[in-house]
């Protein structure tokens, strides 16, 4: 890992860290919202043995928010798994307030943590780590987090922890993290179908036990019911016509907004289309490297049914590490930083009716051109592989 050189880069990240304390302080803080109180509200019930089925009657579980959090905040469990009530568990024995605080304070440190690991990737220049450090801390989707203590920012630094440990290949530590990632938020699966395709086994392994650990312990207490409700009710959200509203950026969404007529099977086909394509690409090279981790992360994000401006948080991951490979795009990097910066009131907010929603998924779009970009650079990449191969045999014969 190259060292940061300069003094720039380190000076805006500290900048950017004061602007972000600052803002936890005087707006996150004060304020009671949905988000973590769900994950505090779940946590306290699988303590309590009282993590049920129930958790998916969306009435029922607002009513325990509001209990457990003493506030009015309306909240739901779904569409996340049962074993995202393990995420606040250390915090449970807390006041709402006080557990939130910790919470807060602590995603915004491992937020800074990971942002750092990952600019010291970047070894082409000064400038390139300081807007890089600049766009990873001070993102709309970071303010967001904050606001609604959401858990992505902690997902964050988890998908930078896997990288990491991919490329120095601590596989069982990479599973691991990879396994908490996705009991938590189901965040990465298509990380695991890396894992497979380049037959990295023990990191799969990896993942697959802690996954399975991490569900046996929740299964102890809450029975098997939940698990029965859990994939009913995913089908049962996104088929809501809410899922069609602007401010979730997905593909579906985009396609059942802009043409009612489309069938969910074309979203479906284009996700499977999109998750073969890069599958096929990061097997011909056969190297896990910073290509093929930002290329399934990117998928990790994209393939969701159900993305909120929170979730983007997550693209900075694979956008330091195509940053960090020699010959990227000045322009398309341009392009996906400022679709990730636009503020959400001038375009998910703003235009939600007619042909101007068109205008309304900026961040469907960022992630859309990063994969597009990333695909390119793997195709280029596995071209001059091979050809470097077909040189070296001629001249050894």
């Amino acid at each position: 890992m190259a060292p940061v050189r300069g003094p720039w880069t380190p000076l805006v990240g500290l900048a950017a860290i004061g602007v972000l304390v600052a803002y936890a302080l005087v707006a996150a803080l004060p304020r009671t919202t949905h988000g973590f109180a769900a994950y505090y509200t779940a946590a306290r019930l699988l303590l309590a043995g009282e993590l049920d089925a129930r958790v998916y009657d969306d009435q029922w579980f607002g009513a325990q928010v509001r209990q457990q959090t003493q506030s009015g905040v309306i909240e739901i469990f779904g569409p996340n798994p049962p074993t995202m009530a393990l995420a606040a568990a250390p915090l449970a024995a807390f006041d709402h307030r006080t557990a939130r605080t910790i919470w807060i304070l602590g995603s915004l440190a491992l937020l800074a943590l990971g942002a750092w690991s990952l600019v010291r990737l970047i070894e082409s220049g000064e400038a390139r780590g300081a807007v890089l450090i600049a766009l990873l801390l001070l993102s709309p989707s970071v303010f967001a987090n904050l606001l609604d203590g959401q858990i992505y920012l902690s997902l964050f630094a988890l998908l930078v922890a896997v990288s990491l440990a991919l490329l120095k290949k601590y596989d069982v530590i990479a599973g691991v993290l990879l396994g908490i990632a996705l009991a938590t938020k189901t965040s990465g699966a298509p990380l695991l179908l890396l894992l497979i395709v380049l037959r990295r086994w023990r990191a799969a392994g990896a993942a697959v036990i802690t996954v399975g650990a991490l569900a046996g312990a929740v299964w102890v207490t809450s029975g098997s019911a939940i698990w029965g409700r859990y994939p009913a009710y995913v089908a049962e959200f996104i088929a809501r016509p809410a899922s069609t509203v602007t401010a979730y950026q997905t593909t579906r969404g985009f396609l059942k907004h802009v043409c009612p007529g489309c069938t969910p099977l074309s979203a479906d086909a284009l996700m499977v289309g999109i998750v073969v394509v890069t599958a096929v690409l990061i097997w011909k090279r056969e190297v896990l490297d910073q290509l093929a981790l930002a290329a399934t992360v990117t998928l990790s994000i994209l393939i969701l049914p159900i993305a909120e401006d929170t979730q983007f948080v997550l693209l900075g991951v694979p956008l330091a590490l195509w940053m960090s490979v020699e010959n990227v795009s000045r322009a398309m990097l341009l392009a996906v930083g400022i679709l990730l910066i636009v503020p959400s009131a001038w375009t998910i907010h703003a235009f939600a009716t007619g042909w101007s929603s068109l205008l309304a998924y900026p961040r469907l779009y960022a992630a859309w051109l990063l994969w597009f970009g990333i695909a390119v650079s793997l195709y280029a990449n596995a071209h001059a592989m091979r050809s470097a191969i077909v040189s070296a045999r001629g001249v050894s014969r």
